[in-house]
């Protein structure tokens, strides 16, 4: 069988002969002979037949083609795969019990634990900064904890008319691991991960509009355009780890030491997200300045409840009308608080005598948005003569960023509470904490939730 490139050297050789037929008669001016008629017309069956073939041959090489990628596809897909999961078991590998034990004990990190605690290293070297106790880089961080990494979009560039817009890819590392363990994130805060540098946010004022006369000029719409910076900021978090327990092999004490530890980080993120406003601090939500403020108990100003008031659902509705006359009432809308307050909202009616109440513990709503608490939103907060007034914060958490530089610096300090017989495990991680907007929130700060 031929092969689609002899059919088409077949058919050129046929056009040709045929060509010669008609440039024969043309320069002799004279119609074919019944020789030539009978070559032409033979001719012209033999092209097309092979013009049907070449189709078909066409039609049968491009399958191939398609298969062949599909099949070199596949290869590189397995390949990858296999790539990932040979990385995935060689993770599992990694001890942080073994990691802390080393560094207890005085010794070198060796074997796979060495091997991450070296990447870490030149990743702190990248964002200019230093490992001083076990380093564990970006990735295995993630891994560790999640299993995977994911990928987001950040915004960085230069101040000018939308110079900020340049769309940069970015690793959801560290951060994204913790999301489910951060109330912020699981409200809906962007987190950035991998960052190198202070990195710009862009914040446009919007596009003005304007009605004019039928030859009147229009008016120039060009959104201001600033921004909102983030630049790393060393946040550290300890947990306490018994001597006996630490000597221990086991895979429950691996796990246990996991979760302390990124659940030390989690708490650390997530209190200076909502709280943070102190030295070296970001400032957190409560913190910034340019939020709105309602005051409890109804209250149209500070001064009319001076030791504070109990919350109503006015005060609710007016978290949500405040937000909402900023144009901000869109995105990851929800309420943040503490204990103390969700108790309180669980035993106050929408009206009296509706069994309904302002908290829905089934759904965890309030005023059907999401709510989550947090022993991070205060509840001693100070007012007159009151000293244990609670937070309440509504709002859009999209616009609540996270950024996080380089990977986790973990320092085990064996002598500050040694004659308690425990070791403290301090982490340092590098992250910062903005409001794109800070008009997307609004908060109460004088709930008294007795």
């Amino acid at each position: 069988m031929k092969n689609l490139a002899e059919l088409k050297q077949e058919r050129a050789s046929k056009v040709d002969a045929q060509g010669a037929l008609i440039d024969k008669r043309k320069n002799e001016n004279r119609a074919f002979s019944d020789e030539e008629k009978t070559n032409f017309n033979n001719l012209d069956e033999e092209i097309r037949s092979l013009d049907s073939q070449i189709e078909e041959a066409e039609k049968v090489e491009a399958a191939e083609q398609r298969a062949a990628a599909q099949k070199e596809a596949q290869r590189k897909g397995d390949r990858a795969k296999a790539q990932k999961d040979k990385e995935e078991r060689e993770l599992k590998s990694y001890s942080l019990h073994k990691a802390v034990k080393a560094q207890l004990e005085g010794r070198n990190q060796d074997g796979l634990e060495a091997e991450l605690h070296q990447e870490a290293e030149k990743e702190a070297r990248e964002v200019g900064q230093s490992i001083e106790g076990v380093g564990i880089p970006r990735s295995a961080a993630v891994r560790m904890i999640s299993g995977k990494t994911e990928k987001r979009d950040m915004t960085a560039g230069t101040p000018a008319d939308g110079g900020l817009m340049v769309p940069t890819e970015v690793e959801d590392t560290v951060i994204g691991a913790l999301r489910p363990r951060l109330v912020t994130a699981q409200m809906g805060a962007r987190t950035l991960g991998n960052l190198e540098g202070d990195v710009s946010m862009p914040r446009s004022s919007g596009v003005t509009v304007s009605w004019k006369g039928e030859t009147g000029d229009a008016a120039d719409g060009q959104p201001t355009i600033d921004e909102v910076t983030l630049s790393p900021k060393r946040v550290t978090a300890f947990t306490d780890l018994s001597r006996q327990l630490v000597r221990q092999s086991s895979p429950d004490v691996e796990a246990m030491i996991r979760e302390d530890f990124f659940s030390a980080i989690a708490n650390a993120i997530d209190k200076v997200a909502l709280v943070g406003g102190g030295s070296n601090e970001p400032v957190g939500i409560l913190s910034d300045s340019d939020i709105s403020i309602v005051y409890a108990g109804g209250a149209t100003a500070s001064g009319t409840n001076a030791n504070g008031a109990a919350p109503k659902r006015a005060d609710l509705v007016n978290l949500e009308k405040a937000v909402a006359l900023e144009n901000a009432d869109l995105g990851s809308l929800g309420y943040v608080t503490n204990a103390k307050v969700r108790a309180f909202l669980k035993n106050l009616e929408v009206s009296s005598g509706s069994g309904r109440f302002a908290w829905d513990g089934m759904n965890n709503e309030v005023m059907g948005y999401p709510a989550m608490t947090t022993s991070n939103v205060p509840s001693n907060l100070s007012k007159g003569s009151a000293n244990d007034l609670s937070a309440i914060i509504f709002g859009n958490f999209q616009d609540l960023m996270i950024g996080q530089w380089g990977g986790l610096d973990l320092i085990v300090n064996p002598y500050t509470k040694a004659k308690k017989g425990t070791i403290e495990m301090v982490v340092h991680q590098y992250l910062d904490v903005a409001l794109r907007h800070s008009k997307s929130f609004a908060a109460v700060k004088d709930a008294d939730a007795q």
